[in-house]
């Protein structure tokens, strides 16, 4: 085990590491002092390091005995695969989810755990670099998420059930845009590269929710390793952000009179079916067919239109989108688990430590201000505290932790409002991002 964390440590490194390990070390000695050739030491290298090329894996494996050659030729092979990738990128996106249940995995949030899990498949080799299947990931699934998880966005259903969570939710969104710019001056993030896109897509993300960030990066052309980067350092701050509103909210200390609400009875009235899960699926298909057309002709972004043509839909034929909001939830969710998988998969060990720490003070800040604002304006406003904290949940969030945490509080008349203002929230995010982009390149 040890033998493979340095011969992971030394892959990772530069090509001067690489020259030393294959011309300066003959042998290592494990645990049990058994010599190790530069042979097998140096399959090792080739097989974990994912930046040594094909052309150079052959050059190196003539002149390797044929079993160490043919290993070599099957890894690399494996890696080419496609099945191979889907297969270990689902598992990943399974452990992910499974791990919510436990005390760490309900810490750190499904997304980052796929996504370290991810990230340490590729830097040792396990995964590609670069794969046509995270290209369709970004490209399909991704648009197809975005309807999928609208499809309750009723702006009116919104206004009437939400009531003053509504309100504290609008407070908290200004919190986050006002966090956002004092954020951006204070911590301009000088060691990445296209600063303003990043804090324009954690502004969408503090707002709606992972959905929103990444359709502001793709419609602002983030390089996929920097969305990599700044979503592991975000989801790390948001971990530690959820802990903190859990700690400083106090539950409900009698049973509310009202009748209890089931997070898994707020999207409509239909249950998981393969009917519902096929309409679904259709119906999104159908809003990314029309967005895309509607985009070549007016050359307007895709995924703007998606978001606006998916919230009008839901708004004016609720009794047709509502039944199917549970179903389109559960693709959306597990499309999602999937792009951060790819993510993680994608993601290069120092382009993350370059990027994390000028992302982890950015967002740090940026959150700070949005609790204040979002307290502060909630208080002259007369909002009740616990409201304050769900809508800043929601805001950070999403509608999913939002409602489990009015439910973990016992706070059973807000489960619903705390969906929808969550909801809300995904429909007007990826706008407000676009604008915040535009006004920090002004400034």
């Amino acid at each position: 085990f040890e033998l493979v964390l340095f011969i992971s440590f030394i892959s990772s490194a530069s090509a001067l590491s690489r020259t030393i390990l294959m011309k300066k070390i003959d042998f290592i000695s494990c645990k049990s002092h058994k010599k190790i050739s530069r042979e097998h030491l140096l399959l090792f290298s080739l097989q974990l390091d994912p930046a040594i090329k094909t052309t150079n894996r052959q050059c190196f494996a003539t002149r390797m005995s044929p079993q160490l050659s043919n290993a070599i030729k099957i890894g690399s092979q494996m890696r080419n695969n496609p099945w191979y990738v889907w297969t270990a990128l689902s598992i990943a996106s399974s452990i992910g989810i499974l791990t919510e249940n436990s005390r760490i995995g309900s810490l750190l949030s499904s997304p980052l755990v796929t996504m370290g899990l991810c990230l340490i498949f590729c830097n040792i080799g396990i995964l590609p670099t670069s794969s046509p299947v995270y290209s369709m990931i970004s490209k399909t699934l991704v648009p197809l998420a975005v309807p999928l998880l609208l499809l309750d966005a009723d702006i009116r259903k919104c206004f009437a059930v939400a009531g003053s969570l509504l309100k504290a939710f609008l407070v908290g969104s200004v919190g986050t845009i006002v966090g956002t710019l004092v954020a951006y001056w204070a911590v301009p993030m000088k060691s990445v590269v296209g600063a303003p896109k990043i804090a324009a897509a954690l502004c969408a993300r503090h707002i709606g929710g992972a959905v929103n960030f990444v359709a502001v990066a793709d419609i602002l052309r983030v390089p996929a390793e920097l969305v990599a980067a700044a979503i592991a350092a975000d989801n790390l701050i948001i971990a530690f952000y959820f802990s903190f509103l859990f700690f400083i909210s106090a539950p409900s200390s009698a049973d509310d009179s009202t009748e209890v609400i089931h997070v898994d009875d707020l999207s409509g009235g239909s249950e998981v079916s393969l009917a519902s899960l096929s309409a679904a699926l259709t119906t999104s298909l159908l809003i990314c067919s029309l967005s895309m057309g509607l985009s070549h002709l007016f050359s307007i972004s895709h995924m703007l239109l998606l978001s606006g043509i998916t919230v009008a839909l839901a708004t004016a034929l609720p009794g047709t989108f509502g039944p199917l909001a549970r179903a389109g939830s559960t693709l959306g969710v597990l499309f999602m688990q999937l792009f951060f998988a790819a993510t993680g998969a994608i993601g290069h060990i120092p382009t993350v430590l370059r990027v994390a720490p000028s992302v982890l003070l950015h967002t740090s800040v940026q959150i700070l201000v949005h609790f204040l604002v979002t307290v502060g304006a909630g208080r002259l406003l007369r909002i009740p505290f616990r409201q304050l904290v769900l809508a800043s949940n929601a805001n950070v969030g999403g509608p999913t932790t939002a409602s489990a945490m009015a439910v973990n509080k016992k706070w059973r008349q807000l489960v619903l409002p705390a969906l929808l203002t969550g909801i809300f929230g995904f429909a007007i995010a990826t706008q407000i991002g676009i604008v915040i982009y535009k006004l920090l390149l002004r400034s």
